[in-house]
């Protein structure tokens, strides 16, 4: 059996159930196909586990990294205090390195404005330039003198070439790569959207409220166009206590765990999935797949996943400040689409780790 240790700094619990959701998926999946998967948050010393993924603490990490107990070594977002360090004391083994973002771009350069309550100090902003560009250099000088064991993974063409804009490219390097999708839960790929149930609700949002990226204010923007439609939005975070929220909006302060949010969805007409600013955007994705229809931005990225869906609605940032009609915005899925399927994600993983 493989022995594989996964690095990421942060990672699903019941009280935060969107923390890397996308690592836990890839960890769930490996565990059912013979893999052997331990996880070690790197901001954080806690352990326990979740649906049978064993998130272990430093010390059994460092134990087990001496004892030479694991026979591969899974990185998303190689952070390079943190990810790094641990990576070099593992010299005999393979890595693989995954490319969501915060790795491959610079904060003050690369993502959207943050809300002004959000917003940083002058001071702290020179700071992140500055890291950012060391951070490049040094992950670009790691994969260089170990490419011969290290393997890129990016979840984007469009991540791809962001990486090569800031870190190195991996042509030019020699360096091995592969673009495979972030995977899905199992539940979207399986189930289909009930277009038929019940409805509670016209437009459901499901985003963490603070980060611009995840724009909130573009969906309380179109609910004020919209007044005949409702809106749910359900995530934490304190957008409205600085801003005004519209009658038609309804907040559910909370999280909603992974493998109940089908049949969530079912209860709405249509997701509204807004970003200015995604490696992929794995839950519109899940949303998408699973045949409901999908408002989302009209962005690079965005065209790149969903231009073969049509249940996805690519609206222009202008556009949210728009009446919409949501028979004509809001079409189901006509059949399964499988751009995100098992054999297009998980067994391309599967794969290369079976062979490492």
């Amino acid at each position: 059996m493989k022995r594989v240790i996964v690095l990421c700094s942060g990672y699903p619990t019941l009280g935060n159930p969107y923390n890397c959701t996308w690592a836990h998926t890839r960890n769930r999946y490996y565990i059912l196909n013979g893999i052997d998967v331990h996880v070690h948050q790197t901001d954080s010393d806690e352990e326990y586990e979740l649906d049978g993924v064993k998130v272990i603490g430093r010390k059994e990490l460092e134990k087990n990294i001496k004892s030479r107990f694991y026979d591969l070594a899974i990185s998303h977002s190689p952070n390079i205090r943190k990810h790094i360090p641990l990576l070099r004391k593992m010299k005999s083994m393979n890595v693989m390195l995954f490319m969501h973002g915060s790795e491959s771009m610079a904060i003050e350069r690369d993502y959207p404005k943050p809300y002004p309550y959000m917003a940083s100090s002058v001071l702290k902003k020179i700071a992140r330039n500055i890291y950012d560009e060391i951070k490049f250099k040094l992950l670009a000088n790691f994969i260089r003198k170990n490419k011969d064991r290290v393997i890129l993974i990016f979840v984007s063409d469009w991540m791809r070439a962001m990486f090569e804009s800031n870190v190195l490219s991996p042509d030019q390097e020699n360096v091995k790569y592969e673009v495979i999708h972030n995977s899905l839960n199992e539940a979207f790929v399986v189930d289909t959207f009930k277009q038929n149930s019940p409805k509670i609700g016209d437009f459901v949002t499901l985003r963490r409220l603070d980060y611009s990226k995840f724009a909130i204010d573009m969906v309380v923007t179109l609910a004020r166009a919209n007044p005949d439609y409702t809106f749910d939005i359900y995530g934490r975070g304190r957008f409205f206590d600085f801003n005004d929220k519209p009658a038609n909006v309804k907040w559910h302060d909370k999280h909603i765990r992974q493998d109940d949010i089908p049949e969530l969805l079912n209860g709405y007409r249509c997701a509204l999935m807004p970003t200015r600013c995604d490696a992929q955007g794995v839950m519109a994705c899940e949303m998408a797949t699973y045949g409901m229809p999908v408002i989302t931005t009209d962005i690079a990225v965005n065209r790149e996943m969903f231009l073969d869906f049509d249940n996805v609605k690519l609206l222009a940032c202008e556009e949210f400040t728009k009446k919409i009609k949501m028979d004509e915005c809001c079409l189901p899925s006509l059949a399964k689409n499988h751009k995100f399927s098992h054999e297009n994600t998980l067994f391309r993983e599967l794969s290369i780790i079976k062979s490492l």
